[in-house]
């Protein structure tokens, strides 16, 4: 491929797709809340999110909800997401606990405050 041809296809990527981007190239951790990762993308792009765009994004990039994880996080019951397959391997089988604090402690961070 060309640069004219890569840079053309840079431009047609859409705001959510470099806002999902950024994020995954910037967050600190394996796991991310599903509220998190929507409400940060939806300030980003200055709207809501299209679900269905979303899911699709999720899946060409390997992003996986982690299945029967719905920890309590600030007080509230999330969904989990694994921003990676090699991270929802490693983290499908751990006690809740650990899920909440590898999370606790990535946004601790401060990354996207």
């Amino acid at each position: 491929m060309n640069a004219a041809k890569r840079r053309a296809l840079l431009d047609m990527r859409s705001a959510l797709e470099e806002s999902l981007d950024v994020f995954l190239a910037e967050w600190p951790g394996d796991l991310v809340t599903l509220s998190f990762l929507r409400t940060h993308l939806s300030d980003q792009m200055g709207q809501n999110v299209n679900e269905q765009h979303l899911r699709q994004l999720f899946k060409e990039r390997g992003i996986v909800r982690l299945t029967g994880r719905r920890p309590r996080i600030a007080g509230a019951q999330e969904t989990i997401v694994a921003l990676s397959q090699k991270a929802w391997d490693a983290w499908q089988g751990q006690p809740k606990e650990a899920v909440e604090r590898h999370i606790n402690e990535a946004r601790a961070k401060g990354v996207f405050d």
